[in-house]
């Protein structure tokens, strides 16, 4: 069946529909809550806008549309074709030896009509079918893994004639449960996760975009009732905005990580989660170049952390959780049970302890030219509007200080053979890199005269990540460490171009 071409599942067109509401949302709010109240229907002019808008959309819906209709995939000579377009035929063809994952997404809408969206990656390209049902995605599954072992056995025959050894044995691949995200530890999760961030970065576009069609004196005016006090009613206002985006916050969290697992088969990590919109992720261990471990200050007082994986990816589809090339591993685990999981999937890399400690030099030049420019900011504002300003600017200058100290205490770095790890002091938490030398693409280091004089210097390691890179670095370090980090990336350069 796969061989001849194939058809998009039906539900395309209602996707269609979605993306052309999507594409256009911006258009549709500014009809309905601004031009709405002004529309006169016995006004011709009245019509023009939403004449305009409808426009829009239709043609939009349309492109969608005919792009759906148009698009087939079949396999053909050991290759998976796809050809799509609307106006111009676009052929886009992948060799299954290349192909390294099969993500799926399935949306609500999906699940209702048993339809998934597909992408299938190679290390440099990739195809997304959106959408198939999930019998064509099985079948889709089954004969690229088919074609793939027709043509490692032939390579591996080919091998074995020219070499004139017994034929090897094949290993039976196991799918291994590694880790489940349990009930419990997801709702810990959430609660620590910065929720209240979460919130505001969901909910911030849709009201500032009705923030001048929203009544908010029925909020604003019953607290100045009951409390007859300006201050106090901002205050409780805030407080109760805070309380309410943190709630929605770690709704939002569960939502998104529910029924997290994770599985190892073969040289390959299968990843699924989601409660709505359920997401299969498939991550090529071969692709690993680093492994990061995450923790905020109040996760690590409590002994939790979080691991993501680097990988390489030129490849980016949309709604692709790793296509900016990080990939969340164990999201919510106590730190000894992480080091061992992490440890059998990357056994190459070591996790020792990292000696901690910067140069004490460095610790007013993290903070002094950031506060300077609140405190006069908050001055200037205190003059001209209201000397409450000062609060938020001492608020901040002094979690700039505490963070200082925190980073020159907590950073560091060590060197293993031809492995080094990073920990970084990020703002809210901890970042800790461990990668191997021939990983890294590239160095950085950098001291302005200032800093020279009192031997700090900046650097940064370059890792492949996605279709760009990834920074690993500290500043204000030691000059002589960095020196060495350098002589230490260079040897390993030297080492790469002789092998090469």
């Amino acid at each position: 069946m796969m061989y001849n071409p194939q058809k998009l599942h039906p539900i395309s067109y209602v996707t269609s529909v979605i993306e052309a509401i999507k594409s256009n949302f911006l258009f549709i709010i500014i009809f309905v809550f601004f031009q709405m109240n002004r529309f006169e229907w016995s006004n011709p002019w009245s019509y023009i806008t939403p004449a305009i808008v409808a426009t829009i959309f239709v043609i939009s819906f349309i492109l969608n549309a005919m792009r759906v209709y148009k698009t087939r995939y079949w396999i053909e000579n050991n290759y998976l074709i796809l050809t799509s377009g609307v106006f111009n035929l676009e052929r886009k063809e992948l060799h299954i030896k290349r192909i390294q994952s099969m993500d799926t997404t399935q949306s609500v809408v999906n699940r209702i009509f048993g339809g998934v969206s597909l992408q299938i990656k190679t290390p440099s390209d990739g195809i997304e079918l959106d959408t198939v049902t999930k019998q064509q995605s099985d079948w889709i599954r089954q004969e690229i893994e088919k074609v793939k072992a027709q043509i490692e056995s032939k390579s591996s025959a080919t091998h074995d004639e020219t070499c004139d050894t017994p034929q090897r044995h094949k290993t039976q691949v196991f799918n291994e449960m590694l880790y489940k995200l349990s009930n419990k530890n997801l709702l810990l999760m959430a609660m620590t996760s910065g929720a209240i961030l979460v919130t505001f970065v969901a909910v911030a576009p849709i009201i500032s975009t009705l923030q001048d069609v929203i009544d908010w004196s029925w909020l604003f005016g019953s607290v100045n009732h009951i409390l007859q006090n300006q201050i106090y009613s901002i205050l409780l206002t805030i407080s109760v905005i805070i309380l309410i985006s943190y709630f929605i916050g770690i709704l939002i969290t569960m939502i998104k990580y529910y029924g997290y697992t994770l599985h190892r088969e073969g040289a390959y990590l299968h990843i699924r989660y989601g409660l709505f919109n359920i997401r299969r992720l498939t991550v090529p261990i071969t692709r690993i170049q680093a492994a990061v471990e995450e923790r905020s200050f109040v996760r690590s007082l409590f002994g939790y952390t979080a691991y993501a994986f680097i990988i390489t990816s030129e490849q980016v589809v949309k709604e692709d959780d790793n296509a900016d090339g990080k990939v969340m591993i164990l999201p919510f685990i106590k730190q000894k049970e992480a080091r061992n999981i992490i440890s059998d999937i990357v056994p190459h890399l070591n996790f020792n302890a990292i000696p901690e400690g910067l140069p004490w030099q460095g610790f007013h030049r993290r903070f002094w030219i950031v506060s300077l420019i609140l405190l006069i900011g908050a001055g200037i504002g205190h003059y001209y509007f209201s000397a409450w300003l000062w609060l938020p600017a001492l608020v901040i200058v002094t979690y700039l200080i505490i963070h200082s100290y925190i980073a020159v205490k907590k950073s560091g770095t060590t060197m293993n053979g031809n492995q080094i790890s990073v920990k970084q002091v990020t703002l809210f938490g901890f970042r800790v890199s461990h990668f191997k030398l021939e990983k890294v693409i590239g160095y950085h280091q950098a001291a302005h005269p200032l800093m020279a004089r009192a031997n700090l210097s900046h650097f940064e390691f370059l890792l492949a990540k996605g279709a760009t890179h990834q920074s690993v670095g500290i500043r204000f370090e030691d000059a002589k460490r960095v020196k060495a980090y350098r002589q230490w990336y260079l040897k390993g350069a030297v080492d790469n171009e002789k092998n090469a």
